[in-house]
Parts: structure tokens; sequence; C-alpha cells
């Protein structure tokens, strides 16, 4: 099988050379859309994200007050089904962190 490379470059050369000729020539709406890139988001994937960077907040805060082993009970516990946190417990969170008390409870 024989290429002829100069007639295929050639003919390629012209095509794109017109093809964008015409374009400048008429810079049609339609042609200069059509050209640009663009990411939309949903509002659900910017709540996820939003709710993503909160969950690493957290996680970061409790990880950098808590030691090792303690995580490593917890996640034991968690794992066996024998954690519990009471509802007490939780409320009390819940009460100091929206007072401004730090979100701890107040027996820790």
């Amino acid at each position: 099988m024989r290429i002829d490379p100069k007639s295929n470059i050639n003919g390629t050369y012209e095509t794109n050379l017109n093809k964008n000729q015409d374009i400048a020539k008429n810079g049609s709406k339609k042609d200069k859309q059509t050209n640009i890139d663009r990411v939309e988001l949903s509002s659900t994937a910017e709540k996820f994200d939003e709710l993503s960077s909160i969950k690493k907040a957290v996680v970061n805060n409790i990880e950098k007050g808590t030691s090792p082993e303690r995580l490593r009970s917890l996640k034991m516990q968690i794992e066996n089904g024998t954690y519990h946190v009471s509802s007490h417990d939780i409320a009390g969170v819940i009460i100091n962190f929206a007072t401004g008390s730090g979100g701890k409870p107040e027996n820790d």
C-alpha cells in the first residue's frame, strides 16, 4: 500500500484552514458557544461538596483531640456492636454546641 503524505497533509491543512477562516469571518454565535468548555454542578452536588468539607473538618477536629488508642478502642466497639452513647450525652453535646460551649459534654 502506498501512502502519499504530501497530499494528505495538504488536504487536511486546507480543510482546517478553510473552516477556521469561515469561523473567523462569520463569527457566528453558534460556533463560539460550541468551542467553550463548561462545568456545571447541580445544587445537590454543591450541597454534597459542602457536607463533605464539613465532615472532614469534624473528623480532623475529633482526631486532633483524641489519642490513637482511644480511637482504636472506639472503632472496635462500633464494629462489635458494643458501643453505646446515652441520649443524655448526645443532648448535652447539642446544647453545649448551640450555646457556644464548644460542643463537648460538661461531664467529660
